[in-house]
């Protein structure tokens, strides 16, 4: 028996994912966790960024340029404290 469309699209969409197919505005928030995991990030109004990336670590990237995409840097949260860019767009 064959994958329905709904199937195929799904597991098209899970082949995608991590490969820069996906991206969404980010609010930063200092409770919650990103709603998919693993975002690369372009910055839009550079500044600094506290993080805490896919590994656990949190820290803050500073002084980050307008236009700068931090590649192979993966990201699950943004804290709102201590992120001073703007206009941040995670990519999956």
């Amino acid at each position: 028996m064959g994958l329905d469309s709904s199937e195929k699209q799904r597991r098209k969409l899970d082949q995608l994912k991590g490969k820069g197919h996906f991206a969404e505005e980010i609010t930063t928030n200092d409770r919650n966790n990103l709603p998919d995991i693993n975002a690369q990030l372009f910055i839009g109004t550079g500044g600094d960024i506290k993080v805490t990336l896919s590994g656990g670590s949190t820290v803050v990237l500073k002084n980050i340029p307008s236009g700068t995409f931090l590649k192979g840097v993966y990201v699950d949260k943004i804290f709102r404290t201590g992120t001073t860019a703007r206009d941040i767009i995670g990519i999956y």
